[in-house]
């Protein structure tokens, strides 16, 4: 099963690396592989280079089984866009957030868990099944 790890990069972007550095480590496995947007991110060339950038990450979230998003600082347009993306592609989507009112959208188009532990379990028991 591969998962694409979405979530806010601007403005924060030594966190935005952390939390997925910290993700693949502790839950890579035979079954489970990620997707590191941020390969293609590189620090200011996010402007310049847009169209590389949006359409590597729409190409990545289509070959994946499953959109892993964390939102731990506010909203973004660019993780928003790509929960939408996946959603029409009926690629399941899982939020962590600490924060339980996310609004009526976001739980329309995702299932929403406290932390990753439950979203792992989650996925290990709803997703999974289905690549073994």
């Amino acid at each position: 099963m591969k998962i694409y790890l979405a979530g806010k990069i601007t403005g924060q972007r030594a966190f935005a690396e952390k939390w997925r550095e910290n993700i693949i480590k502790k839950y890579s496995s035979n079954k489970l592989k990620f997707v590191n947007p941020m390969r293609r991110n590189q620090k200011g060339k996010a402007m310049k280079d847009f169209s590389k950038i949006v359409n590597g990450d729409k190409l990545d979230i289509f070959k994946s089984d499953c959109v892993l998003v964390y939102i731990n600082d506010g909203a973004s347009f660019g993780t928003s866009m790509e929960i939408m993306f996946a959603y029409q592609r009926d690629i399941p989507v899982i939020v962590v957030s600490k924060e339980k009112n996310l609004g009526a959208w976001l739980n329309y188009h995702s299932k929403i868990f406290t932390n990753f532990e439950e979203a792992f379990d989650y996925i290990k028991r709803w997703c999974i099944w289905e690549f073994m």
